[in-house]
């Protein structure tokens, strides 16, 4: 059944590939895409698994893709019918370079950010039991931290410093997506790059690799659309463009894979494909799994699994009692074994709208997902099109939301994350670093956007004053808490 699935979703993938015009960016194109490359793992491990594929997961399965595609198809039917040549404008960019001391002054609070987490990491991680130092630091304080509803974590604060850290390199990598398209020979900013390393390393830290994937499906989008906005969606990607994009995914699966000999401690796989197809194929099988035989203790909450998010949210304001009580069910689910394969916990998106939903809640839940998903890229596509001048922000957070697409044969974002508290405070930081970015950015004639306007220009140093005398308190509290360990 699973080749007969994968075979159905090479079929539906070229169908959506060609009403979309060949549009790779397209939400059921897109989706289509990464389950096929999911797919393709487990297929190439059907005998070390020993997968038998059920005939009720292929149904719910090709219930959860097809009713996304099939949703889908009136947006294709207006874009056909759209006369898009007609309207379509091609557009010169010039670059946006942020004033260069407000990108060196977040440098330097980056860097204070890394070495208190450091710190704070350390300290907790060996609550969990951590005594090999820093190098088993990130592995200790993720396992304590995931597994235990109790468990100290960092501060608040540092928290919101952390999800800066994270904006910052995601309005970064839009920058320099934006910038590489500019006629300009000298693009500049090189030290946003700086920021996004940042980032990732922070990620890292705390024992995690998920942000370094998001960054990577967070550019490739933004260099999809920037180009194709460019020149009127009526521009294919070259075949130079797909040769880099496999270049940089190969790159990026081998960090993956070495990163486990710091972040995995204990992790016995020494095969680096092995390793990968743990991950890109193990939910395919996990998922198969679960139909065989479903956890007892799945069903204490509404939306237990697929509103995680939202129920958090429900507990940090007092409003949801008994989410502590399901606290390790909801944020890490059960493991499962293969036959003598460890698969790990991964299931996909699909088995948390069936474990709280049924068959139904998967097909309703993915129609809104996909309404959603082409509503905002069709505008997109729409204003990018016009004579108008182009907001750049309606993108970049476009952008951030495709890794719910790119993550989806893996897990749920959407609303296991975005639909929460946490996530919402996020979107509002990645808001104003793009309004200190780029809307108070520096052109290439000099002229210094609204830093011009004497008004703003206080605002801004006042704002700018209270973050640094804020950032000194946070810092000298926090390196005085975790000086004893180091």
């Amino acid at each position: 059944m699973l080749y007969l699935l994968f075979f159905i979703t090479v079929l539906l993938f070229i169908a959506t590939f060609f009403m979309s015009k060949g549009d790779l960016l397209s939400p059921a194109v897109l989706l289509c895409m990464v389950f096929l490359i999911c797919m393709g793992f487990a297929l190439i491990n059907v005998e070390a698994w020993n997968i038998d594929y059920h005939f009720k997961t292929f149904g719910i399965m090709l219930a959860g893709i097809g009713s996304f595609v099939l949703a889908s198809i009136p947006f294709y039917a207006v874009e056909l019918n759209a006369d898009v040549g007609a309207n379509s404008v091609n557009r010169e960019y010039h670059a946006i370079r942020p004033n260069n001391k407000i990108v060196w002054l977040f440098i330097i609070v980056d860097i204070a950010i890394t070495i208190i987490y450091i710190r704070e990491v350390m300290r907790i991680s060996v609550l969990g039991g951590n005594s090999m130092g820093l190098a088993g630091a990130s592995f200790y304080y993720r396992n304590y931290t995931s597994m235990n509803s109790d468990a100290e974590s960092v501060s608040t604060l540092l928290n919101q410093f952390l999800k800066l850290s994270r904006a910052l390199g995601f309005v970064s990598i839009f920058l320099l997506a934006y910038n590489s398209r500019s006629v300009e020979k000298n693009k500049g900013c090189h030290s946003l790059l700086l920021l996004v390393v940042f980032g990732v390393l922070q990620s890292l830290i705390g024992g995690g690799r998920g942000l370094l994937l998001w960054y990577v499906g967070m550019a490739f989008s933004s260099f999809y659309i920037i180009t194709m906005a460019k020149y009127g969606w009526n521009k294919r990607i070259s075949f130079r463009y797909i040769i880099i994009g496999m270049v940089t995914l190969c790159v990026v699966l081998v960090a993956f894979y070495l990163l486990k000999y710091w972040l995995r401690i204990g992790n016995d796989v020494n095969s680096g494909f092995d390793y990968i197809s743990y991950y890109a194929g193990g939910p395919i099988q996990n998922f198969n799994l679960y139909i065989e035989n479903p956890p007892s203790n799945s069903h204490r909450l509404w939306g237990q699994e697929t509103f995680i998010g939202l129920h958090s949210t429900l507990s940090t304001f007092g409003l949801e009692q008994n989410y502590n009580l399901v606290y390790s069910a909801n944020s890490n689910l059960e493991y499962r074994w293969s036959g003598l394969i460890a698969l790990g916990n991964v299931y996909g998106a699909i088995r948390r709208y069936y474990n709280d939903f049924g068959l139904l809640g998967v097909v309703v839940l993915q129609v809104i997902a996909s309404v959603f998903y082409n509503t905002y890229y069709y505008r997109i596509k729409r204003m990018s099109r016009s004579n108008r001048s182009m907001n750049l922000w309606p993108i970049l957070l476009y952008c951030v939301l495709t890794y719910h697409l790119f993550e989806f044969p893996i897990d749920d974002n959407l609303y296991k994350s975005f639909l929460s508290f946490n996530m919402f405070t996020t979107f509002v930081i990645i808001y104003l670093v793009y309004y200190l970015f780029i809307k108070l950015h520096v052109r290439p004639d000099g002229w210094r956007g609204e830093l011009r306007n004497h008004s703003v220009r206080r605002a801004f140093r006042t704002g700018m004053s209270k973050m640094l005398s804020t950032s000194y308190f946070f810092l000298r509290n926090s390196a005085c808490a975790a000086r004893p360990l180091l």
